[in-house]
């Protein structure tokens, strides 16, 4: 998932895609919801959630609430499941997963490469930060 949002939103440093998407509108958020041209969608979903929350859209607990919601109540799955995705054990496997089938971007820009990237990337660094927390909680208990 961590892959897939830094992906989407360009490292976390954009709320709203750079340029109209197919629909002829913008995303915005972490996975750059996206209304299907006038008659609403995702984003407006987003944004409802997050004024209902009494939060900005760009922040963390907008983005990660609606996330949540969205994946636990909501029919964004595809042609999946949260279910099918939670028993996926692969990295690169559950990345392309939740690209493919909960965000569906576009096939010609969806670079499921890069998402695997950040995937990766993102794994090593929660695995070095555990093992110093780890290393450092040993030695302060060291005899």
């Amino acid at each position: 998932i961590v892959g897939n949002t830094r992906h989407e939103s360009g490292q976390y440093r954009h709320h709203e895609e750079l340029a109209p998407n197919a629909y002829g509108t913008r995303g915005a958020g972490w996975f750059q919801w996206t209304d299907l041209g006038n008659t609403g969608g995702r984003r407006t979903n987003f944004e409802n959630f997050a004024n209902q929350l009494g939060v900005a859209p760009n922040t963390f607990e907008a983005n990660n609430g609606f996330m949540l919601n969205e994946m636990r109540h909501g029919n964004q799955w595809g042609r999946g499941s949260r279910e099918e995705f939670m028993g996926i054990n692969d990295l690169g496997a559950a990345t392309n997963y939740f690209s493919d089938v909960y965000l569906r971007p576009a096939r010609a820009t969806a670079n499921n490469e890069a998402r695997l990237n950040y995937a990766q990337d993102s794994l090593s660094r929660y695995q070095q930060l555990l093992a110093a927390q780890s290393s450092n909680f040993l030695s302060s208990y060291s005899i």
